[in-house]
């Protein structure tokens, strides 16, 4: 039986037993959910002090402001642009393999994301040819669609990977 508490003073105000619902709980203390027998999912409440909320908002805000560096760095003005020095095709690649791990910090989505990057690059590359010292480039477009895209698998994966370690966790307590 799984006791679940909601009242101020912490008092249970209802049982499930395990074959009703299971509740479960991510490896960093998350908030608990309860699966319902017609596949609902339930918050129960999060936990007081965790600063669940903060981190969400600061991902949020780190994914805006890398977003933000990338137009400028597409659109600012050549000499302050940003180089490694291994070559533009790096430079490209690079960036957009940096950006959407951070973005996918904040929406975990990351096919999507790296869709959104992949398309935001290239309207970037276009909006290059109406600035007065930078010419749009085909090439610099698929190198950065390709860093999205190749950083969107890699956060894909990790995902399932641990989705996966979550449930054979879960599995070995039942």
């Amino acid at each position: 039986m799984i006791s679940v508490s909601r009242g101020p003073d912490a008092s249970p105000t209802g049982t499930l037993s395990l074959v009703e619902a299971y509740a479960t709980h991510g490896p960093t203390g998350q908030a608990a959910y309860i699966l319902t027998g017609s596949g609902a999912k339930r918050k129960l409440g999060g936990r007081f002090g965790t600063g669940e909320m903060t981190i969400k908002v600061l991902a949020k805000f780190c994914s805006v402001a890398a977003l933000a560096v990338l137009v400028f760095a597409a659109l600012g003005p050549a000499k302050w642009q940003l180089r490694t020095g291994l070559g533009w095709q790096i430079d490209h690649f690079v960036a957009y393999f940096a950006v959407t791990p951070i973005v996918c910090l904040a929406w975990p989505r990351p096919f999507v994301v790296g869709g959104a990057l992949m398309v935001i690059g290239a309207l970037l590359e276009g909006l290059q040819a109406f600035t007065p010292d930078r010419t749009p480039d085909v090439r610099a477009a698929l190198y950065g669609a390709s860093g999205a895209l190749a950083a969107a698998l890699l956060a894909e994966l990790f995902i399932r990977a641990r989705r996966a370690a979550w449930a054979q966790a879960i599995e070995m307590r039942t």
